[in-house]
């Protein structure tokens, strides 16, 4: 689309220039070697703007090519990584319910090696709450004959 407006445009100016200089846009006829007004200095300041215009435009588009080559190899690395997220994703998803049995019943054990722990010392709470009171026997008072 932009390359046929750049055409259009184009075929624009040079029938311009055409009718300026005085031949008609299907004229065949060589043109004159410097148009009126043109003299070879300003030609060839105008012709060396030129070149560095063009220098410069080759510069930007050989910038624009790396650009289009680190940006592919950026979508590369992405993908690989994507890859490989997704295989390790797929794997984790099926160690998960082996990971959560075994978690299960490790937790079950330590829960009922607690309640046995639990249970043992409140039992022996109890026994030693539990006891029976000690007597001691004290004989009894002995009367002291009196002289």
């Amino acid at each position: 689309m932009a390359d046929s407006i750049e055409l259009g445009l184009l075929r624009k100016q040079v029938a311009d220039l055409h009718t300026q200089v005085g031949r008609g846009p299907l004229d065949k006829s060589p043109p004159p070697p410097n148009p009126p007004g043109m003299d070879d200095a300003w030609r060839t300041k105008v012709d060396d703007r030129l070149g560095r215009l063009e220098n410069e435009v080759h510069a930007i588009k050989g910038g624009m090519d790396w650009m289009k080559v680190a940006f592919s190899l950026l979508g590369g690395v992405v993908a690989i990584l994507a890859a490989a997220i997704w295989q390790v994703s797929a794997k984790v998803d099926a160690i998960v319910p082996q990971m959560r049995a075994e978690f299960r019943d490790d937790f079950r054990k330590a829960h009922d090696d607690t309640m046995a722990q639990v249970s043992a010392i409140a039992n022996a709470i109890i026994a030693v709450k539990q006891q029976a009171p000690q007597v001691i026997l004290v004989p009894p008072p002995t009367e002291q004959k009196k002289p």
